[in-house]
């Protein structure tokens, strides 16, 4: 990785972690859902009917989910921040 793509990272590391403490502040239930998340979380963890097989298979399902989530919000956050300067370019407003 070049310090260019480092830095862009750091930058955008740093600005979603701002969009969550946002999103924390102005909407409450999303510490509610996490809350829920974590709850089904653990039942799956006591569940006697999964087996440690299961629990490790669900568990790297949902682990891998995530991961899959979290790159494609960020892919649609970049994707939006090139949309905008591009309409910015169009309308004039920017070089």
């Amino acid at each position: 990785m070049n310090e260019q793509e480092a830095l862009r990272r750091e930058m955008l590391d740093r600005r979603i972690e701002l969009i969550f403490e946002e999103m924390e502040r102005n909407h409450p239930e999303f510490s509610q859902e996490e809350a829920e998340l974590s709850h089904i979380r653990d039942e799956i963890e006591q569940d006697p009917l999964l087996g440690p097989a299961g629990k490790k298979k669900m568990q790297e399902y949902i682990c891998f989910l995530s991961r899959m989530e979290q790159r494609h919000n960020i892919h649609l956050y970049c994707q939006g921040a090139k949309d905008c300067v591009r309409m910015l370019r169009e309308l004039g407003v920017i070089l």
